[in-house]
């Protein structure tokens, strides 16, 4: 076992038979890729869309009434020290 397999974890997912044979047929194409290669990237597109997603739902969502009068406070601590 080598000090990059120690790092990474080992799952076991049931997934639908065409991505499968594409997954399959991009790896017969692209032969220094793996089956985990693949769920890797696809893995960090999904990380990176979930952080889109939530830094979208955060500056769309609107403040609450406390979160005005703290924006508020801080707007007049900025314009008295400027």
């Amino acid at each position: 076992m080598t000090a990059t397999d120690e790092r990474r974890g080992k799952i076991s997912v049931s997934v639908d038979l065409n991505l499968l044979r594409e997954v399959d047929t991009f790896i017969q194409q692209n032969p220094d890729m793996t089956r985990s290669a693949v769920v890797d990237e696809a893995l960090r597109l999904w990380r990176r869309q979930q952080r889109e997603e939530a830094l979208i739902r955060q500056y769309t969502t609107p403040l609450t009434p406390e979160q005005k009068e703290e924006q508020a406070a801080w707007n007049e601590f900025h314009r008295a020290a400027s």
